[in-house]
């Protein structure tokens, strides 16, 4: 436990570095994005320190709902940022803000309604956050669409 907090404050530590980096550029497309990574990213170790904290059931799926969410929206602004930073805006422009947004989406839904939920993402309650994306189904799809962005 010591070592994730130590990686949240060091990882907050690289994400306001990184945001006041992209504030100085928050005007552009990629400075915006860039602060959208850095904001994703810290919820996505914010979460996974309060997983492996919280021992209730009830916080716990909440909490694996956020981490599903925060990593997902992460991988999106990736994306965009590296399509930014790489000149490719013309592509961005054609396809909708909101496309990045569908596998987050879907994942929540799928998450929220129950028989999809003990189909997709197992019955129990898993131990890690890792179990979270190596232990079901649809979690370990959501590592590969991660992996492949």
């Amino acid at each position: 436990m010591i070592i994730q907090t130590l990686a949240l404050i060091l990882d907050l530590g690289v994400i306001g570095l990184i945001a006041l980096r992209g504030g100085a550029k928050a005007k552009s497309p990629a400075g915006r994005s860039l602060i959208l990574l850095a904001i994703f990213s810290a919820a996505w170790s914010l979460c996974d320190v309060l997983f492996q904290s919280l021992h209730s059931a009830s916080a716990i799926w909440i909490i694996a709902a956020g981490v599903y969410l925060a990593a997902m929206l992460a991988v999106a602004a990736q994306l965009a940022f590296g399509l930014y930073h790489i000149a490719f805006e013309r592509w961005i422009s054609r396809v909708p803000t909101l496309a990045f947004a569908a596998m987050p989406i879907l994942t929540q839904i799928l998450f929220w309604i129950k028989p999809a939920h003990d189909v997709l993402f197992g019955k129990g309650v898993p131990g890690t956050t890792s179990q979270l994306f190596f232990g079901s189904t649809w979690g370990r799809l959501s590592a590969v669409y991660i992996f492949l962005l």
